[in-house]
């Protein structure tokens, strides 16, 4: 005689798990700097060659939080007498990052320190000039402006002569002052906007 022993059949149905995809952002961007400190200038005490200099660190903003800030050099450092650039990385949890930079300068004892930029004054307007028929680079006069700072003699240089011809279009002109202390001034410009005229009773274009 054979025994049978009869097992339960039961049928295991596997469902997988169900997950709900929740909306996220991805950051594409680089912080923004919302501040980044002026140009220092420091001088030295007497019979010292170096000096400490201060700032306020940059920051900035950005939506993936929080932002790293890395520098060359930090608040308090001690600097020998010269000029140095200072390099703020602002880096965001993305590893996007955006840059600030500014000078400091440390002279010795006794020098004195020209903070101002040189001024320039009188400078003209946009320029609107016709060239004659058949003419492409038309003569364009204007008056330079005038340059002025508060210690030394200042250059004054411009990418675009008075008196030259201009190629019809727009072009921008750059006067450039800067004085001993190599210190740029403001940059005014000037743009002459020529319009090539085959007919004198023709308008503008």
């Amino acid at each position: 005689m054979t025994n049978t022993r009869n097992a339960d059949q039961r049928k295991v149905v596997y469902r997988p798990p169900t997950y709900r995809m929740k909306d996220f952002c991805s950051d594409t961007t680089a912080p923004e700097i919302t501040f980044c400190p002026c140009n220092v200038f420091v001088q030295a005490a007497s019979c010292a060659s170096s000096a400490t200099a201060s700032w306020d660190a940059s920051t900035a903003t950005d939506a993936s939080e929080p932002i790293t800030a890395v520098s060359n050099f930090s608040p308090g450092d001690s600097f020998d007498v010269s000029t140095y650039l200072v390099i703020y990385y602002l880096i965001d949890n993305a590893s996007f990052y955006s840059t600030c930079s500014f000078k400091v300068t440390v002279t010795s004892s006794g020098v004195v320190i020209d903070r101002e930029n040189p001024v320039l004054t009188s400078c003209l307007t946009d320029i609107v000039a016709n060239a004659s028929p058949g003419t492409s680079t038309p003569v364009v006069l204007w008056l330079a402006p005038v340059a002025s700072d508060n210690s030394d003699s200042v250059s004054l240089t411009v990418n675009q002569l008075q008196g030259s011809s201009i190629a019809v279009g727009s072009t921008e002109v750059t006067y450039t002052a800067r004085n001993d202390l190599s210190r740029n001034g403001w940059h005014p410009t000037i743009l002459p906007q020529l319009a090539k005229q085959h007919r004198r009773d023709r308008p503008l274009r």
